[in-house]
């Protein structure tokens, strides 16, 4: 009887319906054993019932495996992957056209010179001494940044930042650059 409760619901079922006894629909796999168990059907009878049963199981489970391990030609296995990589090709062809389409589409303004980029930190070097501090907003207004871009002068504070010329911190300013740089302070 031990591999009674090893029993899965179908083959419980498959006993019970063997034995003429009528679950619900909803019943429990405790509930099914214990309405098998309180039959009156002689021990040795459900005994051989279930062990049956349980080896036909068992047996499924040793189909279900082998099936698995079914090993594949290697004609097969080598026509897939060919096909395989056919398709990375054909996606790789793919991307680099899409590569060079939107390398065409970036603006030539996202591009800044070295000398501009030079010109900025010269500037911003020059108006801050060591140890003082300026809002963004205040930066910007400086005269000698009336033709310079926002992001232009954004990408040179950060060069300056990690080049640890300047330190950085969130404040009172109207703009920033990179969503929380406020002030600026010369090192």
């Amino acid at each position: 009887m031990e591999n009674f409760k090893k029993l899965y619901h179908p083959y419980l079922d498959k006993l019970a319906q063997d034995l003429n006894i009528d679950f619900g629909k909803k019943t429990l796999k405790d509930d099914k054993i214990k309405i098998i168990l309180d039959s009156n059907i002689s021990e040795k009878k459900l005994s051989n019932m279930v062990s049956v049963l349980y080896k036909e199981q068992n047996n499924q489970k040793g189909q279900k495996a082998k099936k698995k391990h079914i090993p594949k030609s290697s004609t097969a296995i080598e026509t897939r992957f060919n096909l395989i990589e056919e398709q990375i090709k054909f996606i790789m062809s793919k991307l680099t056209q899409i590569e060079s389409r939107l390398a065409k589409n970036i603006p030539k303004k996202a591009k800044m010179s070295k000398n501009l980029m030079n010109k900025i930190k010269d500037i911003i070097k020059s108006e801050l001494s060591p140890g003082q501090k300026i809002s963004i907003d205040k930066l910007l207004k400086i005269k000698k940044f009336e033709n310079i871009s926002k992001s232009n002068i954004g990408r040179a504070i950060e060069e300056l930042i990690d080049e640890e010329v300047l330190d950085c911190s969130e404040g009172k300013s109207i703009q920033k650059i990179g969503k929380n740089i406020a002030i600026l302070i010369r090192r």
